[in-house]
């Protein structure tokens, strides 16, 4: 499949392009749900819990290799940690700062 796809001009990475687009359209239309509003900067400020959850799930930062399924156990691992923080009622400032510093 790879000679078809360089003879049109496609590169491999086409696909992962096309699976990363849709994840990211039904994360976008779930964020929407939740708020149930469609505001652009409704979840800014998440890009460290992103990066920190792959991290926390192995992969690695320099070349982005590593298992999906670790990564997604980080990501449930920083949920909980959020989700301790809301129960604890610190106010959502507050929490990022905690997390940022303890990342480091």
């Amino acid at each position: 499949m790879e000679p078809c796809l360089q003879v049109r001009g496609i590169s491999k990475t086409f696909p992962g392009y096309i699976r990363c687009s849709i994840m990211a359209a039904l994360g976008g239309v779930l964020a929407a749900s939740k708020l149930q509003n469609g505001q652009p900067a409704a979840r800014e400020g998440y890009e460290m819990f992103a990066i920190a959850s792959a991290a926390l799930g192995g992969a690695s930062l320099t070349g982005g290799s590593g298992p999906a399924g670790r990564a997604v156990s980080g990501a449930a691992i920083i949920a909980v940690i959020l989700d301790m923080a809301q129960k604890r009622k610190e106010n959502r400032v507050v929490q990022k700062l905690r997390f940022l510093n303890k990342s480091n």
